[in-house]
């Protein structure tokens, strides 16, 4: 049940991604018959968006949640390369997923996306924790104490400071990516992401790496864990692709359940609490 982490997270969000090959038909019928068709099936996405380099489909505004039922929003976006689609805050997992397998039965007819053309099938499972403080030292204590890397923070900068001062090294950039194959084939992969935006580091805040938390909220932006199951061609047919989203759906819960949670987004989550940085 995905309303287990409203209590736990400033937000969470499951995205799919449709990588392609070569680009999109840029022409006004194909897209906007394709956002016409999912606003039929789907009327809360209700505003048509345009953005550099990309076209979007949106639900109306965030649904007014509570802490116990936080907001829920959708979107459909459409770029050079690639067809997106996003559930933010969803009541259950299968509301998320009904938005995207609409996504993936209607593209490819609207879009002329042919089976050759598709490079890969993705799902990414995003969790934002509020926290202040620097967020690379709140990552590198929950997830690499003990480890010969965190060993560096914990050393004395001695002999790289000015002769007499003494000081221990600070993180300034700890964002762990480990990434697996789920089959012998090295067909479907897996990758686990922790993305950290502090005040030291304010270039990666002007960049706007998808903060779901921070742009809701309207405050500082939040510690970013992503979960991403990617499932790589060839692929014989488009009616295929409900299926294959299918099988990735599967493996990303699998992981997220038995993994990802009870070894990355809690430690973490409980590191902000334990250190009052939340």
């Amino acid at each position: 049940m995905p309303m287990r982490f409203a209590a736990t997270t400033a937000a969470y969000y499951v995205n799919l991604r449709l990588n392609l090959k070569m680009d999109l038909p840029t022409r006004r019928e194909t897209v906007l018959g394709l956002f016409d068709r999912l606003r039929r099936q789907r009327p809360n996405l209700a505003r048509f968006r345009r953005y550099q380099n990309e076209l979007a489909l949106e639900s109306d505004g965030p649904d007014g949640g509570t802490s116990e039922r936080p907001a829920q929003q959708e979107w459909v976006a459409v770029r050079r390369t690639s067809v997106r689609a996003g559930s933010v805050c969803p009541r259950e997992w299968d509301d998320a997923y009904a938005l995207h397998t609409a996504v993936i039965e209607a593209a490819p007819y609207y879009l002329d996306i042919s089976a050759l053309d598709i490079d890969s099938v993705e799902v990414l499972l995003g969790f934002d924790l509020a926290a202040g403080g620097n967020h690379d030292a709140i990552v590198c204590e929950a997830l690499m104490s003990g480890t010969p890397l965190a060993g560096l923070a914990a050393a004395e900068a001695k002999g790289v400071m000015a002769p007499g001062r003494r000081a221990a090294f600070v993180p300034v950039d700890c964002q762990p990516v480990f990434g697996v194959a789920l089959d012998e084939s090295l067909n479907m992969q897996a990758h686990v992401e922790v993305k950290t935006r502090s005040a030291h580091r304010p270039a990666l805040a002007a960049a706007g790496n998808g903060s779901h938390a921070a742009r809701q909220a309207g405050g500082d932006e939040p510690i970013s864990l992503y979960l991403i199951v990617r499932r790589f061609g060839p692929f014989s047919d488009i009616a295929h692709l409900p299926a294959v989203l299918g099988e990735i759906r599967i493996a990303a819960h699998d992981l997220l359940d038995r993994f990802v949670e009870p070894k990355v987004l809690s430690p973490i989550r409980d590191h902000i609490v334990a250190g009052g940085w939340s």
